[in-house]
């Protein structure tokens, strides 16, 4: 007679084998829309920042001048998973293109706390040395 262990391997076998299946599925269906989808993710990411693709074309030419074994070898890479380097470009210039409003934010954001004043009233302390360069030492109270 056999034990209720086996059949508990068996299954624990088959479910890894049935995730596996899965994940091969959603991925081949995720590559083969990426593929039908490459051209329109490229030309958007050229939209948005057209900088990031240079960008990207000026790495490989790096590196070619580093070594034309490697650029070929990244050229093929490329080429063959161009849906890939389409949609990683579209990401990449959607980041880029963030991270430049963030990092130079326009004009017309400035403070306007003070809009309405005509001067700042700053608070001076007069036994500050200014001339020697040393900090004034505090002591406690």
């Amino acid at each position: 007679m056999q034990d209720s262990r086996d059949y508990f391997w068996i299954f624990v076998v088959l479910a890894i084998a049935l995730v596996l299946l899965i994940i091969v599925v959603v991925v081949r269906g995720l590559l083969f829309l990426l593929k039908w989808l490459a051209p329109v993710l490229l030309i958007a990411a050229l939209i948005i920042r057209y900088q990031t693709v240079l960008n990207f074309f000026r790495w490989m030419g790096y590196q070619y001048r580093q070594s034309v074994v490697r650029g070929l070898a990244l050229t093929i890479l490329a080429l063959v998973m161009y849906p890939l380097v389409a949609a990683l470009l579209l990401v990449a210039a959607i980041a880029d293109r963030k991270s430049q409003k963030w990092l130079n934010p326009p004009f017309y954001e400035e403070d306007t706390r003070y809009e309405d004043t005509d001067y700042i009233i700053l608070d001076v302390d007069e036994d500050w040395p200014t001339d020697t360069g040393r900090r004034r030492l505090f002591e406690d109270d």
